[in-house]
């Protein structure tokens, strides 16, 4: 079984929430729904995500490898995002981002 497996198989049972609950909320099948919980497949960004929110907790709760997609995503879009910003634009989320560097992630 996978990381990502233990940990679902985990926060479902501290939750009382069933594979039937989770494939309700994420609009797939319990077979689906099991495969997940069982380690036989990992659910793509989209269904990881829906995941998360279903088991209110960040995405990183699930596994490092789901965080891991996600970062590399959000780098990819601010990538895209910022070739179309103009110098001034630049500079404010570049400020932005200089002000998250000095925040405690567990605080958000």
């Amino acid at each position: 079984m996978n990381e990502f497996a233990t940990n679902l198989q985990t926060l479902l049972a501290s939750r009382g929430k069933s594979a039937k609950d989770l494939a309700d909320y994420c609009g797939v099948s319990r077979q689906t729904a099991h495969r997940w919980i069982n380690g036989t497949i990992l659910p793509n960004d989209k269904h990881l995500q829906e995941i998360a929110s279903f088991l209110v907790v960040p995405i990183g709760h699930l596994s490092n490898e789901g965080q891991a997609r996600i970062r590399t995503q959000a780098i990819s879009e601010l990538g895209v995002i910022s070739q179309r910003l103009t110098d001034k634009q630049l500079c404010i989320l570049l400020k932005i981002a200089q002000e998250f560097d000095h925040i405690n992630p567990d605080t958000l």
